[in-house]
């Protein structure tokens, strides 16, 4: 985690300029204890290579802004009150050097440089786990650390709230620390992962491993409904962490994910798409051959691919590149574009394009693999037949639902419906309907659900065969989606 000193002279400015304030130092340590909550809380969520490379951090700065503090006293020209903020941009000390700001209307997040103004140090918590000796690490893992406190209370339940208000803002959940312990301790020698994904693992489960000492094991996920369907949580959750760190925080369990959900869903239309082309030269097997390969034999379809674009000095590991595929595949079946590059916004600022970002998050050296893929037949194959799919869905559902067209949050630029946001739109609703159908069967049942990731629940013990067979049954029927079929994974506590 990060720690931010100001340089004194900063301090002196301040102090000169409010010197009956007698705060000036108390405000601006305020001010950078926000500013550090800000970035460690997105360093919980991980960095990519990129930005470690060039010492990048992202955090909202707005909110830095409007919550990093005010100081006021008298002045030569009288009482005046400002944001510590203001003051550091007025008197160009700004602690970092924006390169790309964000937003409420584009959804990003600043990515920034900390300026020379400040000093700062991020802890490598991977790097002191794993100097230890194992009676040290024992130790410090068994014993809570107050230092951290501060990130730990940003992410908890206030403490005004009801236990009913709680129940209602909060899903919570209980961590397995015996669990969470070892895989901590695995994790610091297990080299089957790439040292950026240990690192970041490794920073979220010492989080969730302290934040469960503190809590007395329970993990509180606050709620966050989104427009386009899906419930999120704010902050670090079952839903953003890697899956062997879930795996290990919930214990010995089952996981019911739908198998190639979003294809599943968007080749449910094929059929109406072939009849409206009335094309009889070509089969409706034919049309999307590429597509119904990948829906019955995924890990062929990824082989394929692997042996064109990947070679050993990628450096990840064939679980790594099969996590990145799934990563890419579901992003094109969300609109991401296979050609698209980076790009300059209006504000002159870098934009990558969604396929790129994953290899960037992935891969250090990452341009020629990123080639390579955009290049590799089969995947334009695929894309193409899933943009075909696309334009068909939402000229169906936009004549069928003209209110589509007037929902803001799916418009490009205020003007005209984006395609992409539609079909994020259609198929995160239509994934929430699917998933609440197989919640309510399992409420019948008595099964109580631990954890929900969107496609998937996780449950204490196994569904039997024939209700999961049931359920599967009656989704295919109520939607429509014939390829609808829930995968089932047993998860191990880590011993």
């Amino acid at each position: 985690m990060i720690k931010i000193v100001p340089k004194n002279y900063v301090f002196e400015h301040l102090k000169k300029d409010f010197p009956k304030a007698n705060s000036a130092n108390k405000q601006l340590e305020k001010y950078c204890k926000y500013l550090e909550s800000l970035i460690n809380s997105s360093i919980l969520n991980g960095r990519n290579p990129y930005q470690v490379k060039l010492k990048r951090f992202s955090a909202p700065l707005k909110e830095l802004g409007d919550k990093g503090g005010r100081i006021g006293g008298k002045t030569a020209n009288g009482t005046k009150v400002i944001r510590i903020h203001k003051w550091l941009s007025d008197n160009g000390y700004t602690f970092f050097h924006a390169i790309e700001y964000g937003s409420n209307l584009n959804g990003v997040i600043s990515e920034f440089n900390l300026s020379e103004h400040i000093d700062f140090e991020v802890e490598d918590i991977y790097a002191k786990l794993e100097s230890m000796t194992k009676n040290d690490l024992d130790f410090y893992i068994d014993n809570f650390q107050t230092d951290d406190l501060s990130l730990i209370k940003r992410h908890l339940p206030k403490e005004e709230l009801s236990q009913i208000e709680i129940s209602n803002l909060y899903d919570s959940l209980e961590i397995d620390q015996i669990s969470l312990k070892n895989y901590i301790k695995q994790l610091l020698t297990n080299k089957t992962l790439n040292i950026f994904k240990r690192k970041n693992i490794c920073i979220q489960a010492y989080y969730l491993l302290r934040y469960a000492q503190y809590t007395k094991g329970t993990l509180y996920q606050l709620k966050s409904e989104s427009i386009f369907g899906r419930n999120y949580y704010k902050g670090i959750s079952v839903q953003n962490i890697h899956t062997t760190l879930r795996e290990a925080i919930v214990g010995d369990s089952y996981e019911y994910d739908i198998k190639s959900c979003a294809i599943s869903w968007r080749i449910a239309f094929a059929e109406e798409f072939y009849k409206s082309i009335k094309d009889d030269n070509k089969s409706i097997n034919e049309i999307f051959e590429t597509t119904f390969f990948y829906l019955t034999n995924k890990q062929e379809f990824y082989n394929d691919i692997k042996e064109n674009v990947f070679d050993s000095n990628c450096g990840l590991t064939d679980a790594e590149i099969n996590e990145l595929l799934k990563d890419i595949f579901t992003s094109l079946n969300f609109g991401a574009r296979l050609t698209a590059r980076s790009w300059k916004d209006k504000l002159g600022n870098n934009v990558f394009a969604a396929v790129e970002g994953f290899f960037r998050e992935y891969i250090e050296d990452y341009e020629p693999y990123h080639n390579r893929f955009l290049n590799d037949v089969l995947v334009k194959r695929f894309n193409d037949e899933q943009n075909l799919l696309s334009q068909y869905i939402c000229k169906r559902f936009k004549k069928e639902y003209p209110y589509l067209d007037k929902i803001k949050e799916l418009k490009k630029d205020n003007f005209r419906t984006n395609q992409s946001k539609l079909m994020a739109y259609l198929f995160q609703h239509a994934e929430t309907y699917m998933m609440d159908t197989v919640r309510e069967e399992l409420y019948k049942l008595n099964i109580p659900i631990l954890a929900n990731i969107h496609d998937a629940i996780i449950v204490r013990h196994k569904i039997p065969t024939i209700e999961k067979e049931r359920i599967e049954k009656l989704v295919r029927s109520k939607f429509s989606v014939h390829f609808f079929r829930l995968g089932e994974e047993r998860l191990h506590s880590v011993a």
